[in-house]
Formats: structure tokens, sequence, C-alpha cells
């Protein structure tokens, strides 16, 4: 991209030029409101941008006990951050605006979040939007919080390989009355890495692997967490690559649904998946 033509696209981004509010029905009759695109936009290009104020994490996380209301307004809305070396979280203080606050979480999504321009965060298409196609982005929710208050958000996006639920599905054990543990189960790996392999993206795998890191952090309400074994996890991983990959071949050699050879070749290789075993 020439840099002038950049700059042109970086200003229309923040200024939200080329996108609009517009709304889907559900199957139930809900009616969902998002993001819609008025121009054609080929992949690489600045789409929209996420205009808001940055709390730092720790910050946000004191919420929890001191300001639920907020705290559950910046879950729903905001993205991660990092400012000045310091992580945060990027919220909106006024969810009616038009903006990237507005767009809608997809298992297979056209953007991703991009760069931090003025104070703002920028969204690049990944695939080709024609105008007046639904602008997505994956939101890579954890899913502790929703865990612990067995309120999971299902998945509404309708791609060929929707894994149900936006955030990781994810399990609290209780170990005794102050002791927890995170866990996800074997199902949801498999399922997620499917999702990846099918729909020829990375951001479920990468969610998985940020839980591994990120999970502990985010549990509330337990004086105590079991340690995380990374050497289970990545068992866990392992298996669930293997039943992922002899599932892709499965849909590919009796429905003719054709895998990513890329993603099938990347996840056999990290997780030392040998076809044919098992």
């Amino acid at each position: 991209m020439k840099p002038w033509t950049e700059r042109n696209q970086i200003a229309s981004a923040l200024r939200n030029d080329s996108v609009r509010v517009g709304e889907r029905t559900l199957k139930d009759g809900t009616v969902l409101r998002g993001l819609y695109a008025t121009k054609n936009f080929a992949v690489g290009d600045y789409v929209a941008a996420f205009h808001g104020r940055t709390i730092p994490r720790a910050q946000y996380m004191a919420l929890h006990t001191t300001d639920r209301a907020l705290f559950d307004r910046i879950s729903e809305y905001a993205i991660a951050v990092r400012d000045g070396g310091t992580d945060g979280h990027l919220y909106p203080e006024n969810v009616d605006s038009i903006g990237a606050h507005l767009i809608n979480h997809a298992c297979r999504p056209n953007t991703s979040w991009g760069r931090r321009e003025r104070g703002s965060t920028l969204v690049r298409a990944t695939a080709p939007i024609a105008a007046g196609e639904e602008i997505t982005a994956f939101y890579g929710w954890l899913g502790i919080k929703s865990a612990f208050e067995e309120k999971r958000h299902a998945c509404s996006c309708a791609a060929p390989f929707c894994v149900g639920t936006i955030e990781l599905f994810v399990e609290i054990i209780h170990y005794d009355d102050r002791t927890v543990g995170p866990n996800v189960p074997h199902e949801e790996v498999s399922k997620r890495l499917l999702a990846d392999i099918m729909n020829e993206t990375n951001e479920h795998e990468a969610l998985l692997l940020t839980y591994a890191d990120g999970s502990v952090k985010m549990i509330h309400g337990a004086e105590r967490t079991e340690t995380f074994n990374y050497a289970a996890y990545y068992d866990k991983l392992h298996k669930g690559a293997e039943a992922a990959v002899r599932m892709a071949r499965r849909l590919e050699r009796e429905v003719g649904l054709k895998p990513s050879s890329t993603r099938l070749r990347q996840i056999s290789a990290t997780y030392d998946v040998v076809e044919g075993n098992g």
C-alpha cells in the first residue's frame, strides 16, 4: 500500500466514514445490532476504529469488587490494548456511537484488531468485505467470568464451523471451599482446533494458548487456585489436535468438505499429530 493511500485509509477509518450500524434477525427472532460496510474493502484495508477510554488492567480488575456495573460494561465492550508498556482495556464511553465497538464476534471473522492510532485501535480486513456485508472480529474471550457466573454467551455468527459460544467454554472445578481450578473440556479443545482447520483461521488455537497463561489471572471469588499444569494442558492440546485432524479428514472423505491444508499441516506439526495413529 502506498504511504499516502495508507494515510488516507487510516484517516477515514478513524472517522468511521465507511461503516454504518445495521441489524440482522436471529433464528429465535432476536434482533442483533452490528457494524456493516458501506464500501468494498480488500484484504489489508483499514476498515474502522475503536474509540474510547483506556483503563489500566489493575484498575479494571479492582472494579470487580468496587464498581461491578462498570466492570461488567467494560467486560462486554472492551478490547485489550497496550499503551506505553502497560496492559489496559479500551472501552467506549458512548456505546451508541458508530465505531468498531459495535463489531460482532465471529468464529470465521473478516477483520482483526490492528495498530493503535491516536489513542484508538484500528480494525483491518483479513478477508474481502463487500458493501453491505457485516463486519466481524474474533473476541478472544477466555470464559472464566462466564464460567463462574454460569452465564455464557451463545455465538450467532453462522460460520460453517461455529463453536457455539463466544468465549472459551470453561468449567470451574471446586476442590474445597477456598480453592478452585478452571478446566477446558477435551471436547472444547478438539472443536476449536477443528474450526480453525475448516475455516482456515488461527484464532481458536491462539485463544487456547492464551488460556494457559491468562486463565488463573482472570479468576475472582477464590482465595487460591490450583497451580496450572502446563504439561497436562499440552497433552490435552495434543489429543484435541489428533481428534480435530481425524474429523477434518473424515469430513473431507465422507462429505466432501475440504479443510485448509495449511492449518492441517501447522496443527499437526505443532502438536505432534501423526496421521493414521489412533
